[in-house]
């Protein structure tokens, strides 16, 4: 259970948050029954799954709101409403991560799968800057979401 957020986020970089097939609906619809079935799997509290304490409860509805104002004033609305219809699991999915590593043991081999996971991301757009001397932004789609 500890390289289930690995292979989320593998699945994330290699397929559905890339800027060629991250629009099509098989690539999008995986993508989201991937975190649905994580979060649901695992479970998650809801009480305070960021963590954020009492001064910091209202943050995840007031984040909701500034989406849904976002949403209802955007002249393409169709990506913030699947957003916004799964706000509450990924709000729940820091939750599930914690879950799946909740043992030393599992922390470490999750953090290890993570890192070889993010590092494979990494070298994926080295290695295509480099072929297609362009700015690297595969596999990600995008030079900033590389970034992040």
């Amino acid at each position: 259970m500890a390289f289930l957020p690995a292979l989320l986020a593998a699945l994330f970089a290699g397929w559905c948050g890339t800027f060629a097939t991250g629009v099509s609906w098989p690539a999008a619809a995986v993508g989201w029954i991937a975190v649905l079935g994580l979060v649901g799997a695992v479970g998650g509290d809801g009480r305070d799954a960021l963590g954020l304490g009492r001064p910091g409860a209202w943050l995840p509805l007031l984040f909701a709101a500034a989406m849904a104002a976002s949403l209802a004033l955007s002249p393409v609305p169709r990506a913030g409403r699947v957003a916004l219809t799964l706000l509450p699991a990924f709000y729940l999915l820091p939750a599930a991560v914690a879950r799946c590593w909740q043992g030393e043991a599992a922390r470490r081999w999750g953090l290890r799968a993570l890192s070889a996971a993010v590092g494979g991301i990494a070298l994926w757009a080295l290695i295509a800057a480099w072929r297609l001397h362009l700015r690297p932004s595969l596999p990600l789609g995008q030079h900033n979401v590389l970034a992040l």
